[in-house]
């Protein structure tokens, strides 16, 4: 899962989504790039309550990204 593309399309279909409530993409070496355009998909109202990207190549543009989705959506209650 690490081509821009096939995150894109993940994300798509979280913004839609309304039955997964916990996403694991632990040990996939995400970088800032996937992270923000996971992050952007989760700023909308979505049944996503957890994500877990441990084990992830994420910087400091990832993290910002992910504190913005937190203090927007407040549905996202964890983050590992």
């Amino acid at each position: 899962l690490k081509t821009h593309d096939n995150v894109r399309k993940l994300a798509h279909a979280l913004s839609h989504n309304t039955t997964v409530t916990t996403l694991s993409l632990s040990c996939n070496r995400l970088d800032d790039a996937c992270v923000t355009i996971i992050a952007e998909s989760l700023c909308h109202r979505t049944s996503l309550r957890e994500i877990k990207l441990s084990c992830s190549d994420i910087g400091v543009n990832g993290v910002r990204s992910l504190c913005e989705v937190i203090t927007r959506n407040t549905d996202l209650t964890g983050l590992d």
